[in-house]
């Protein structure tokens, strides 16, 4: 990785341990690219955005410190677990394992309609996936068809804890 790397990824460059093979996606707050390790497994990693000058705003790091922590709290069948991450890293990062499959949204786009069948599966692979969740002690704010890929939610980001668990925190308890 360059020194003045700012979260902008291509082919070929490192981010931690992983080489990025490509970069499917982008968004609001982050990109999350295909990367490989040493040993070969294939990740998908997230990374922040920085500002035009490769800062990260505390605010930002702090945020996505939590997130790292929070996800790798969940664990089950249908959520795509946490491999890594680096919350310190000049431009922070989280490794996930990778799902060879479309998202539900693309998949509808490029088939059409799902068969009769398909539903009920999705529905039941994804309500699997919020149990997890759920009993990590943490909500998932922004489940979408973009975030159901092979009937497995992607866990890196948009979560809160629960309420109740906040509130017990915050009481020393």
């Amino acid at each position: 990785m360059q020194e003045g790397w700012t979260g902008s990824v291509r082919p070929g460059e490192q981010i931690g341990p992983y080489t990025v093979l490509a970069e499917p996606a982008g968004g609001g707050m982050g990109r999350v690219c295909l990367a490989r390790s040493r040993g070969g497994r294939t990740v998908a990693v997230k990374t922040l955005l920085t500002s035009d000058d490769g800062i990260v705003a505390p605010e930002d790091r702090r945020r996505f410190a939590r997130e790292a922590a929070l996800a790798q709290r969940v664990q089950g069948p249908f959520t795509a677990g946490i491999v890594a991450a680096d919350a310190e890293a000049r431009v922070p990062w989280i490794a996930t394992e990778y799902i060879p499959a479309p998202s539900l949204r693309d998949l509808v786009v490029s088939q059409g309609p799902l068969p009769a069948e398909a539903p009920p599966w999705i529905a039941a692979g994804t309500a699997e996936a919020l149990v997890g969740i759920h009993a990590a002690g943490l909500v998932h704010r922004d489940v979408k068809p973009s975030d159901i890929p092979g009937n497995e939610i992607q866990i890196s980001g948009d979560f809160t804890r629960n309420e109740a668990d906040a509130l017990v925190e915050e009481l020393g308890g």
